[in-house]
């Protein structure tokens, strides 16, 4: 995003316990424009993002263009509003056969085809920073996570997953 987008102003003012300026919402959508749902009721909260995609699809943008901010990470539970429980509803309707990634016996809330953003700045080889975009392609169970390449690669605690491959785009 541009230093002067209204996506990293958004997200910045959220950091900091802000309710984010918004451009009034036009029912069409630009490149860096930051629309701000508000909603009464938790439990369709989601819905209502989803359909807010879907109004952006059908003006020409793609998925991998869009991006969701949510001020908290929620209970995971699909109806919830926040950052887990907005994943879990639009996973299950953009990603709903992607391969689940295990840890141990444990299955993640991640699938290959899944959308992510990086939370922590990861320097080194990589030099991937926090707020980088990508999208999961593959999992390694055995080896090494030597093999990735600069498309970018995350190695799990206990050793049962390798390596993720990711493309940041």
């Amino acid at each position: 995003q541009a230093a002067g987008s209204e996506i990293i102003r958004g997200a910045n003012e959220m950091q900091q316990g802000q309710v984010p300026r918004c451009s009034p919402w036009t029912g069409t959508p630009y490149n860096g424009q930051l629309a701000l749902l508000e909603h009464d009721d938790p439990a369709t909260m989601n819905a209502a993002i989803y359909g807010l995609l879907l109004q952006a699809h059908r003006h020409g943008f793609r998925l991998d263009e869009c991006l969701v901010l949510s001020p908290r990470r929620g209970n995971g539970q699909i109806e919830d509003p926040g950052v887990n429980g907005l994943n879990a509803y639009l996973q299950a309707r953009y990603n709903p056969d992607g391969e689940p990634i295990k840890l141990g016996t444990r299955v993640l809330d991640l699938r290959v085809n899944d959308r992510v953003i990086e939370t922590k700045n990861k320097y080194g080889d990589l030099a991937v920073r926090n707020g980088d975009v990508g999208t999961i392609l593959a999992v390694n169970y055995e080896g090494t996570s030597a093999g990735c390449g600069d498309i970018g690669a995350d190695t799990f605690g206990d050793g049962t997953v390798k390596g993720v491959l990711v493309r940041f785009d």
